[in-house]
């Protein structure tokens, strides 16, 4: 028979270590995506992809208190990416979705595919992880293009494409890009472009010898100083993040929209009260009214975030 003196007192469950919140399952993405041949083209050779990552627990059976043990965790994360195939019908169509299906396979052969950014003391070396692993994926998209070359005609060895692609967690966005599509960010009534054309025009402006207003309607405007290409054995791929707020629009394009409709114009679009769906269909009209001269295409998403409980805590 046990003595009262014996009986050991298991700590309280205030001391054990708490929970995580799962702040990215509480974020909410509206998407919206068109793509149109155009008026001049035979062929539409852009390509796009909208997709969710996970990383998910379910609390299947336990013996604890159910206040003990989530029933359920999920952080998510969103990824848009548009590619401008060039070549002709029989490279650039197939190098845009080459590049696209290579970087998703790449993505689904990682150990680790959906990374948690908000643990403040592992989170510079997690974002360090996620822009490599970018880095990588592009990587991968560029050197399929490569193997699929080796060997073909004509078209098939000039073949290449843009990529521009966003990936989301929670409040971070990370973009990554090589060519002339764009991505942008309309806040508050402005438009931002978050990505630097990677054109002989652009190097122009960037020397003085030509404006940004000069450059948009330059011959030089379309000569790409890189690309996801087949004449090229390096991907030199530019990275930035920026920290998202609620109500932000992100906005992904192919040159056939920026190219066809002013700034101006594709911020008064985007103020209009419409689902990021309508808000596509909008921009490709413009597009087509602009002259419709390249394949458009256009993918946005509306981010809704909600306060942040971690940060509640803390103040």
């Amino acid at each position: 028979m046990s003595r009262p003196e014996d009986t050991q007192q298991l700590p309280s469950f205030s001391r054990f270590p708490r929970m995580p919140q799962p702040y990215s399952s509480l974020v909410r993405v509206e998407f919206g995506s068109a793509t149109h041949v155009g008026k001049v083209r035979r062929t539409n050779e852009d390509s796009y992809l909208v997709f969710r990552t996970s990383r998910r627990f379910d609390r299947l059976d336990c013996s604890l208190p159910d206040d003990q043990i989530p029933p359920s965790f999920e952080e998510d994360g969103y990824v848009m990416a548009v590619a401008d195939g060039m070549g002709g019908t029989e490279g650039g169509e197939v190098a845009s979705a080459l590049a696209l299906r290579a970087a998703v396979a790449a993505i689904l052969k990682a150990p680790n595919w959906a990374l948690k950014l908000d643990h403040l003391e592992t989170r510079e070396e997690l974002i360090d992880q996620a822009i490599e692993r970018g880095l990588g994926y592009f990587k991968a998209a560029h050197e399929a293009i490569l193997r699929l070359a080796e060997g073909g005609g004509p078209s098939i060895n000039r073949m290449g494409t843009t990529l521009t692609a966003t990936y989301s967690n929670g409040h971070e966005m990370f973009v990554m890009h090589v060519g002339d599509s764009r991505a942008y960010l309309f806040r508050r009534g402005e438009l931002r472009l978050l990505t630097r054309d990677h054109t002989l025009a652009q190097d122009l402006v960037e020397a003085g010898k030509l404006s940004p207003e000069e450059a948009a309607h330059h011959r030089l405007s379309h000569v790409l100083t890189r690309a996801l290409s087949a004449q090229s054995t390096e991907v030199r791929t530019e990275v930035s993040a920026i920290r998202l707020e609620d109500g932000d629009l992100v906005l992904l394009c192919s040159d056939g929209l920026s190219g066809m409709v002013e700034p101006d114009r594709m911020a008064a679009i985007l103020a209009y009260d419409r689902t990021p769906a309508e808000l596509c269909q909008e921009l490709i009209e413009a597009a087509l009214e602009g002259g419709g001269r390249d394949n458009i295409t256009v993918v946005i998403g509306r981010y809704h975030l909600p306060p942040d409980p971690r940060r509640q805590e803390v103040t």
